[in-house]
């Protein structure tokens, strides 16, 4: 319940104090060895409201942290962890591993080592020393552990870019726990990963499936434990190293004709709503991309200023697909007309992707370009149209927020407004 405190917990029962209760929803559906009758019942052994406080907040850190663990897949072997966890409560101590153990003042350590001197049995030692099997990260919980090593490198995402960002990995996970089970993350070998391919083999030659959808999946998984491999400060091989698929061919995105975009600029060119359209013509002489034109703000865009212009560059709750993604446009033609019928940005357009999928349609049933050229058409056709007009290589790259690939101009500042806006309106298609 939400407001709960470990004192919410405790509550006497006959003669001593005990902790109770329910184990939450969102572990029991990860616990396989939760119990039977979903209440976690710890005898306190004392009388004592105080004394039952303290030892009740002791239990309740360590339960809080066995949840936290089951939840990122880190299943306890059998009880022995949450067993390992009641009995260093009876002994008034708090369960560490041996790591944890070797990092805590040399009063705390002999604690444990004089429990583990008197103990009767070899558990109680096991758990005063914390040689209790710790739990084992599984194939399942893996992309939980992924994403808190990635908290700080995604934190700067959309819910939408981070939606994206997580989905190929999750379908790559899940392809693969099908095939070999949610084994423990580490004991993935060589052979399950050739499983592994020659499933997708199989699946390229009889369902007519692309080697660059199943590259991706090897990618992923390879970058996923690599990744944890690094944090964990494991010593083991990555199973997915060498192995994996090139993709044959990418698909090609074809530009609009010139002709085409001229159609395209006339007013009424295609059946949709006005702010679906104007994205698309904001492109036209931009050549941004279309999700870094949805998601200007008011304040990125410049008209007022003595050459107008639009100002890519991140912001929080938003990032960039490249660093050199950031960079300043100057707004000519239809698509500085655009910006000034829209001066705010195209606030009510919900996602790139519902965009993408509203202007495609309307393309294609206007039949206004060739068969299968889509709206990204546009970008490219950008690119070709700056390549005719003679623009050098760097201001090409810099406009479209590509890296820039030749080594001898890699230095120095971007080229200012005032260098790039008399060539795009050199460039500019005319008005209707």
């Amino acid at each position: 319940m939400t407001g709960e405190t470990y004192r919410d917990y405790i509550a006497l029962r006959g003669k001593n104090y005990y902790y109770r209760r329910w184990v939450p929803k969102e572990v029991k559906k990860l616990w396989k060895h939760a119990p039977k009758n979903d209440i976690i019942s710890v005898s306190l052994r004392t009388k004592s409201p105080e004394l039952a406080l303290i030892a009740g907040k002791h239990v309740h850190d360590e339960h809080e942290r066995m949840f936290s663990e089951i939840k990122l897949g880190l299943e306890p072997d059998a009880g022995r962890y949450e067993k390992a966890i009641s009995t260093a409560r009876a002994y008034s101590l708090q369960y560490l591993t041996a790591e944890e153990l070797a990092h805590q003042p040399i009063e705390k350590r002999l604690q444990h080592v004089k429990v583990a001197m008197k103990a009767k049995s070899n558990f109680v030692m096991e758990t005063a020393l914390g040689s209790v099997e710790p739990p084992k990260l599984l194939l399942s919980g893996a992309l939980e552990r992924l994403y808190e090593i990635k908290q700080t490198s995604t934190a700067n995402k959309s819910a939408n870019q981070l939606r994206k960002w997580k989905n190929p990995r999750l379908k790559a996970v899940n392809s693969l726990k099908k095939l070999i089970g949610d084994k423990p993350f580490y004991e993935i070998t060589r052979q399950d990963v050739q499983k592994f391919h020659k499933w997708w083999t199989n699946r390229i030659a009889n369902e007519g499936l692309t080697t660059g959808t199943a590259g991706k999946d090897f990618i992923h998984l390879r970058t996923l434990f690599q990744s944890i491999k690094n944090y964990d400060q494991v010593e083991v091989k990555n199973p997915f190293d060498g192995i994996g698929f090139t993709e044959n061919s990418k698909k090609r995105r074809d530009p609009w004709e010139v002709e085409d975009l001229i159609r395209l600029i006339q007013p009424n060119s295609l059946r949709t709503r006005r702010e679906t359209l104007a994205v698309l013509l904001a492109m036209v002489e931009t050549g941004a991309r279309p999700s870094e034109l949805i998601l200007l703000r008011e304040e990125d865009i410049f008209l007022k200023h003595n050459i107008p212009h639009i100002h890519i560059q991140p912001y929080a709750g938003h990032e960039l697909k490249t660093f050199e993604s950031d960079r300043k446009i100057p707004l000519v033609g239809i698509s500085l007309e655009v910006f000034r019928e829209f001066p705010k940005g195209f606030t009510s357009i919900n996602s790139p992707d519902s965009w993408s999928n509203s202007i495609n349609s309307a393309i294609k049933r206007s039949k206004i370009t060739r068969p299968g050229v889509t709206a990204y058409g546009i970008r490219h056709a950008f690119k070709e149209r700056m390549r005719n007009a003679n623009f050098n290589q760097r201001m090409a790259e810099e406009l479209m927020g590509h890296v820039v690939r030749s080594e001898s101009v890699i230095y120095g500042r971007a080229a200012p407004l005032e260098q790039t806006a008399p060539l795009l309106e050199t460039m500019a298609l005319p008005l209707p």
